[in-house]
């Protein structure tokens, strides 16, 4: 996927990427959760345990291979517990606004898909950030200086 012709900036371009991947994963979350719920008969918050792990290994494809996909290598295994880290930590929050609203929303108790789209909102900034800093985060001066920050060293004598 080419932005290079949008009037964006990089961090901009970044989002939309991971934005878009999240909307991938969505699907992949949403269909995995109804193939449990409406053909296997599984109950709703153990289904989208499942099926949240299969979007979260999604996005992390999808990311690690175009919205941070000029980050410098790390090993697989570590980057991936990292984006688990991170990203567990934002899908509790999209898992909590999701078993609310199964829980306290008739609608949402009968499709909860809908509660997938709006626990994934309230986890997306917090993904978004994460992912950039800590998980795909650049190391050393020059990293610094292409992302615009200043970095101090500072001696110890």
């Amino acid at each position: 996927m080419n932005l290079d012709r949008l009037p964006l900036s990089a961090s901009q371009k970044q989002f939309f990427l991971f934005a878009f991947a999240g909307g991938v994963a969505f699907f992949v979350d949403v269909g995995i959760l109804a193939l449990l719920t409406r053909v296997f008969g599984v109950d709703p918050i153990s289904a989208r345990a499942v099926s949240f792990m299969m979007g979260l290994t999604t996005t992390w494809l999808i990311n690690r291979s175009l919205a941070f996909r000029d980050r410098p290598a790390q090993p697989l295994w570590l980057e991936y517990v990292r984006y688990c880290a991170v990203n567990g930590t934002g899908g509790a929050i999209n898992f909590a606004v999701y078993t609310l609203c199964v829980e306290n929303i008739g609608l949402v108790a009968r499709y909860p898909e809908i509660g997938v789209g709006i626990g994934v909102i309230c986890g997306l900034g917090f993904n978004f950030t994460g992912s950039k800093y800590l998980v795909f985060r650049r190391f050393g001066k020059s990293s610094a200086a292409a992302e615009g920050r200043v970095e101090i060293d500072a001696a110890v004598d």
